[in-house]
């Protein structure tokens, strides 16, 4: 199995476009903020849009997490995202 660089939480601290473009990261987890109402907040929409474009572009897989309703994970499978997790898909054992 190869080594894979993953960041998570994508979206909130300090993370930026540049600082994980130098990385050079294999996987992105986009934080709960993003995601957290996407499915009614066009805002929301356009900006993972964006993301999920920027990092697909440099071979990134984008991961959403805190996707708790149908509703949203409809949403980020339109908006082309890689996996999901959260309470929708499966609760913490």
């Amino acid at each position: 199995m190869n080594n894979l660089l993953s960041i998570d939480d994508f979206g909130s601290g300090i993370n930026t476009l540049e600082k994980v473009d130098l990385m050079l990261s294999d996987i992105i987890k986009l934080d709960i903020s993003l995601i957290s109402g996407i499915d009614h907040i066009p805002e929301k929409q356009d900006n993972v849009r964006f993301l999920v474009k920027h990092f697909h572009s440099k071979d990134i897989l984008v991961i959403a997490e805190g996707v708790e309703q149908k509703e949203e994970f409809d949403c980020l499978v339109d908006l082309g995202i890689d996996f999901c997790q959260g309470f929708y898909l499966a609760r913490p054992a």
